[in-house]
This record gives C-alpha cells, structure tokens and sequence, in this order.
C-alpha cells in the first residue's frame, strides 16, 4: 500500500530521526499494521506527517519515481526544510547507529552521543 500511495503523492515528507528514535525506525520498516500507532506526529505543509523528535524535516514536491529492485525510489525537489541539532539515527550492515561531527558512523552499542561530544548545529537549506 506504501508503494502506491508515495508512488501517486504530488507531495511527500521525509522525516530525519534522532538517535534515539529506533523504535520508531522500527515501526515504519515493519510492513504490517499501522505505523502510525503509538506514534506523535503533526500534520506539516499539505496535511504531510511531521514526526515528533526528528532531528530534520524536509518537504519535497515529487518529480519522478523509478523501478529499484522490490522497491519504488520516489524522487523529489525539496520546497522546505528545517533541522535541529543532534545526531541522526543510521542503519548499516543490519545494524543501528548515530552520527556525530567528524564521524560517519558509531555502533549502537556506544549509544550516547553525549560520550562522543556534543554535535553541533545541522544546517539544511532548500534546494
């Protein structure tokens, strides 16, 4: 159902989450029940979802899709986009991480950021 509906959508949202957002992470990657469930969210621009606690979030107006495998890869132009700071939650390798200035990638197991230092300000800017 994701497919149709983001393959049909004029808009969509793309939200950035936090480090500390995995279970949230794995709601939506789960392909049954409502991944909304259980989940604070806002309606943004265009009745879009704005997931509380992402660190970013962009609004993009669709501009092409293409066949990737099992998947659809939705493209877009984003039109807005503001950010936080913190780092961003990664999945790699079957595995969960942060990111951090100056770093790519930490396991999850060294899951506070704060032992890393603090991250600076993420700035976005439409493109």
């Amino acid at each position: 159902a994701s497919r149709e509906v983001f393959g049909a959508a004029v808009y969509f949202a793309v939200n950035v989450l936090g480090w500390s957002q995995e279970e949230i992470a794995r709601r939506f990657s789960a392909s049954a029940g409502n991944r909304f469930d259980g989940v604070r969210w806002r309606p943004g621009p265009h009745g879009l979802p704005l997931l509380e606690g992402a660190i970013a979030q962009l609004i993009c107006r669709q501009n092409g899709t293409f066949p990737g495998g099992d998947h659809l890869i939705v493209t877009g132009k984003t039109e807005a986009c503001w950010a936080t700071a913190g780092p961003a939650l990664l999945f790699q390798d079957g595995e969960y991480g942060f990111a951090r200035p100056g770093s790519l990638r930490y396991p999850r197991s060294e899951r506070t950021p704060s032992a890393r230092g603090s991250p600076s300000s993420l700035k976005m800017a439409s493109a």
